[in-house]
């Protein structure tokens, strides 16, 4: 159910996941999954992600880092190596994490 993104270009695209979960007990049921091809040629990043990330609370405001912030912060990362990427990410969630209450 969760989106992928696409940074490409300087721009970061959702391209929505089919509104059907992959796991669990669905007695019966059979769902019909969309497929989605995309060219990841000239640098182009695709971004595959649990909740986990955008329902982190944390930070100064003890908020959700949601879609929005999530989102601005791929775009501010997307031209960077995937290693140094990554490293961004995890240092931005545990900052978060840091900065909340105990």
């Amino acid at each position: 159910m969760r989106p992928r993104y696409l940074a490409q270009e300087g721009q970061i695209q959702k391209i929505a996941g089919t509104r059907h979960a992959i796991g669990g007990f669905q007695k019966n049921t059979e769902w019909i999954f969309e497929k989605h091809s995309f060219d990841l040629s000239q640098g182009a990043v695709c971004y595959l992600f649990s909740d986990g990330y955008e329902d982190q609370i944390g930070g100064d405001t003890q908020k959700k880092c949601m879609t929005a912030r999530f989102r601005a912060h791929l775009q501010e990362v997307h031209h960077l190596p995937c290693q140094t990427q990554k490293q961004q990410l995890e240092d931005t969630s545990k900052n978060d994490r840091e900065a909340s209450p105990k």
